[in-house]
């Protein structure tokens, strides 16, 4: 369990081992039992606890905000022409959409919302400056050409319905011009 996805300092988080499992130590060293090395980071160990409290107190209000979140986005954003969603419609992560895109490239997607001011993620991974599609969206069944041109917006408790439309009023326009972008001109940004 990462801590961040909790609110919890970066860096920190959980691990459930099963009990019997045997695991190899990648850091070695004298700490519990000899399974890891390095001295424990006490604050960071403090705040993860604090956040998963708290994350339990607000989990069923948090969960029904992100939902109603997500419903919003995911309605303004199949309203942009050669837009999908990917994943089931229903039965997913309050706090998480993911979209595919018609003729656009994800990494460039994001850096121009980047540069609108949003903080998303794209499926592609780069390989030798070459966009490949990511292997758990083509698993999924979603086509190769609609996987490079993926989306994911996530959000949390303290994102808002006016967050949500920004994007969204920031995303059409963005969609449009990167449509609009030469091939040649494509091929230089890659």
């Amino acid at each position: 369990i990462s801590g961040h996805n909790l609110n919890a300092p970066k860096g920190v988080g959980a691990l459930y081992i099963r009990k019997g499992a045997r695991l190899v130590p990648t850091v070695t060293g004298h700490q519990e039992k000899n399974r890891r090395g390095g001295t424990e980071n006490v604050a960071s160990i403090v705040g993860f606890g604090t956040a998963c409290e708290l994350a339990r107190q607000e989990l069923a209000s948090s969960a029904a905000h992100c939902e109603t979140l997500r419903q919003r986005l995911v309605s303004g954003v199949l309203n942009i022409s050669g837009a999908r969603l990917n994943g089931h419609p229903q039965r997913r992560l309050a706090n998480c959409a993911h979209f595919s895109f018609d003729d656009l490239d994800g990494h460039q997607l994001v850096i121009a919302l980047d540069l609108e001011g949003f903080c998303v993620s794209s499926g592609p991974a780069c390989s030798s400056g070459s966009a490949v599609p990511s292997h758990v969206l083509t698993a999924m069944g979603v086509p190769a050409e609609h996987a490079l041109g993926s989306l994911r917006v996530s959000f949390g408790w303290s994102s808002t319905e006016a967050d949500i439309d920004g994007l969204l009023k920031a995303l059409a326009p963005v969609v449009e011009r990167l449509r609009r972008v030469s091939p040649k001109e494509k091929a230089a940004l890659a």
